[in-house]
């Protein structure tokens, strides 16, 4: 992904511990992030987390604008970039839940039960409100998370429901392939949104 760049917005309310931050966006047109975060922190004294801070809340103000010069042009460039960083952080914790089921961990058994715990009562659910709801301001994290799990208290269910139609049954091999397989197709379901959402 390119450097972030930042433009004033010019309008709003500045706090005073603000000002100083503004002013350098006022003065400097379009800088490098990570050269604002640099010289900000040189220059102010302020440690460099601390302007970091300041930055992505004057962003969520409006009164900067971050934004990516160069977004990536295809879905497959966009799957690789860090803008896909929490589909491959999904799809490890995926395939580290199935490692945990079928290898004894002997001691480290809790790991099992926390990663299966996570697998079901919230993977399904967060895929889907990635999906239904691609934009970060559409919903705050702990809506987010709560809405994960009542969805995934529903999803879970009603895939037993349907195995238990079938002829693989209700057993543990068919629940984990089952919702290992829905939640990487949800989650590249919400990747393919995000990525439309970025172009437009």
């Amino acid at each position: 992904m390119e450097p972030t760049l930042v433009e004033h917005n010019g309008s709003g309310l500045e706090s005073e511990s603000s000002n100083e931050i503004l002013e350098f966006f006022r003065k400097n047109e379009g800088p490098k992030l990570s050269e604002a975060i640099r010289v900000l922190s040189d220059s102010t004294k302020i440690k460099k987390y601390e302007i970091v801070k300041k930055i992505y809340t004057l962003n969520q103000e409006g009164l900067i604008h971050l934004y990516d010069p160069r977004p990536p042009a295809t879905l497959r460039s966009y799957l690789f970039s860090s803008y896909s960083a929490w589909f491959w952080a999904l799809s490890a914790l995926v395939a580290s839940t199935i490692i945990t089921v079928y290898v004894p961990l002997g001691p480290f058994v809790y790991i099992r039960y926390l990663l299966g715990s996570i697998f079901v009562l919230y993977i399904p659910g967060s895929t889907l409100i990635e999906i239904l709801y691609h934009k970060k301001e559409e919903l705050s994290q702990i809506e987010r998370v709560v809405l994960s799990m009542g969805i995934s208290l529903t999803i879970v269910p009603l895939i037993a429901l349907v195995l238990s139609y079938t002829p693989f049954g209700v057993r543990l091999d068919s629940v984990l392939l089952s919702l290992s397989f829905l939640s990487i197709c949800l989650g590249l379901g919400a990747l393919k949104r995000k990525f439309t959402s970025l172009r437009s």
